[in-house]
């Protein structure tokens, strides 16, 4: 459906991906769970990024500044030493108006969804979180999700695991071969938050049920990115999922109407692919 592996297509062309050695992957995957942990064990408790977050007035939060410090630990070994393309690890710049284009859209559709049900309730005013926070650090939360953790996750998970997995997986069977890279990818996808969420403070009885939620919104982001094509779709999607940055107060969490939009949105996709098809 979606792979090319050794230049022979196999059911499309949407990655046309260089695969890398296993060395690159495993050094990689080594130096981002140590970063990972560091910032969140050592750095995110101490006073490391508040010098520039406060210089930027929040703009540039610690959640950016720690993700730019991974992809440019992802820059130097899969890009460097790896010798990869950006359009290997998802990275298609021809398609970076599409997804700017329909994730603006999704967040219009999510503010007039929120508006509307306000206004059926007689009561429309700004998130407070506008003026407890300041705007600069809504605004620069957002940004933090855009050019930070959402790009960062999707390029690491989507972009580059499930690709390199797919490639380095060998069965007769092509279905079986995309569900054990997905299952490979998203398996990695939840041990990293492992290191946050000790951070964060959860305890082994909130583990199981985070790992599950963790598994479905990981898998949600991967649909979206198998199905559209656009990793700055997937992107876009997460980043909005994590901070909505809703106008208008929502009276529910507006990261699940963000999905639910979403949903809608990639199966119209999908059922556009299938007609053409």
């Amino acid at each position: 459906m979606i792979f090319q592996s050794k230049g022979v297509p196999v059911e499309g062309k949407l990655f046309n991906v260089k695969e890398a050695p296993w060395k690159v992957i495993l050094l990689f995957l080594v130096a981002s769970t140590v970063m990972v942990s560091v910032i969140n064990l050592v750095l995110f408790p101490g006073p490391f990024f508040d010098p520039i977050a406060r210089a930027t007035g929040g703009l540039v939060d610690a959640t950016l500044q720690a993700n730019l410090l991974n992809i440019l630990l992802f820059s130097l070994i899969v890009f460097g030493w790896g010798k990869l393309r950006p359009k290997d690890v998802g990275l298609d710049w021809g398609k970076l108006g599409q997804g700017l284009c329909l994730t603006a859209l999704l967040w219009i559709a999510a503010q007039a969804v929120i508006l509307l049900i306000n206004w059926i309730n007689g009561d429309i005013h700004l998130d407070p979180v506008w003026s407890e926070r300041g705007v600069a650090t809504v605004i620069g939360g957002l940004i933090a999700q855009l050019l930070g953790n959402a790009f960062f996750e999707e390029m690491e998970y989507r972009g580059f695991y499930l690709s390199q997995f797919y490639l380095k997986i060998k069965t007769r069977n092509e279905g079986d071969r995309r569900i054990w890279s997905v299952l490979a990818m998203l398996t990695l996808f939840i041990l990293s938050h492992i290191p946050n969420r000790i951070f964060s403070g959860y305890t082994l009885a909130d583990i199981p049920a985070d790992f599950a939620l963790l598994f479905i919104w990981g898998l949600f982001f991967t649909a979206v990115y198998l199905v559209s094509g656009n990793l700055f779709l997937a992107i876009g999607v997460h980043a909005l999922m994590n901070r909505p940055t809703m106008v208008t107060e929502a009276t529910f969490p507006a990261g699940v109407l963000v999905a639910l939009l979403a949903l809608i949105l990639i199966l119209v996709m999908w059922a556009r692919k299938r007609r053409s098809a």
